[in-house]
This record gives structure tokens, C-alpha cells and sequence, in this order.
């Protein structure tokens, strides 16, 4: 079960800081949020998580109210639209008039260069630097 599952389903989560789980796991509010590479801190976690039911149901309750109302396929949707149209518009400004002063060459390093940056840039980020 992802992340995302265990929350849409009222479930308290234990994750890393590392990755996209930062962006929509919130430390005290669904889950827990542990240092990456932190063995001990994770297994601490849930070792406190088990041995606490109310503080578990809690972290349920609110993991799914979260998952409701911010993780819908309207905003997902959203964000990544607006990701999406933020890289075209940055690969807009950078090759205007690029294409027919260095020809096919460029629209595919330009195009390829767009894809990688896309790929390492996570949806709230860039969002966010907007």
C-alpha cells in the first residue's frame, strides 16, 4: 500500500523526508516524518505509533480528511498542468527563435533538456518557485 492509499484510507503514516512523501505528508498531522537513512528514528516511530491507538487514530482521522480535500484528481491534475505549462513556458523564453537559427539539432537537445529537468523537479517545488 502506497503512502497515498494508507492516508485515502485513514491510516497514520511513517515516512521519510526523502522524496515526494514530504510533500504531502505533514509531521503531527497524518503521520510521522522521520530523517532519511534514520533506521532508528523510523523504527521508533512506529514503535510510538503502535503503542499510542489514540494518537494513531488521530493521525488516521486527519490523514484522510488531508487525502480528501488535497489529494483529488481535479488538484493533482492541476499541479500538474501548472508544471507542465511553467517547463513550456521556461523552454519558450530560452530557445525563442532558437529553432530555425540552429535547425532540428537544437529543438532536440532543447526538447530533451525540457524532459530532464521535469523529471527532477517534484510538483509542489516547482509550483512553488513560481
Amino acid at each position: 500500500m502506497t503512502c497515498l492509499e494508507a492516508m485515502a484510507s485513514g491510516n497514520a503514516i511513517v515516512v521519510t523526508s526523502a522524496g515526494g512523501t514530504k510533500e504531502y505528508a505533514v509531521d503531527g498531522k497524518c503521520g510521522v516524518v522521520v530523517p532519511p537513512a534514520d533506521p532508528a528514528a523510523l523504527s521508533a516511530a512506529v514503535v510510538a505509533l503502535l503503542k499510542d491507538p489514540g494518537r494513531r487514530a488521530d493521525l488516521g482521522r486527519n490523514a484522510r480528511a488531508s487525502a480528501q480535500s488535497e489529494l483529488t484528481r481535479t488538484n493533482i491534475a492541476s499541479q500538474a498542468v501548472a508544471v507542465y505549462s511553467q517547463a513550456m513556458q521556461r523552454h519558450q523564453e530560452k530557445a525563442a527563435g532558437a529553432l530555425y537559427r540552429h535547425g532540428d539539432a537544437r529543438f532536440v537537445l532543447d526538447a530533451e533538456a525540457l524532459l530532464i529537468r521535469t523529471s527532477e523537479c517534484s510538483m509542489t517545488s516547482c509550483i512553488s518557485n513560481r
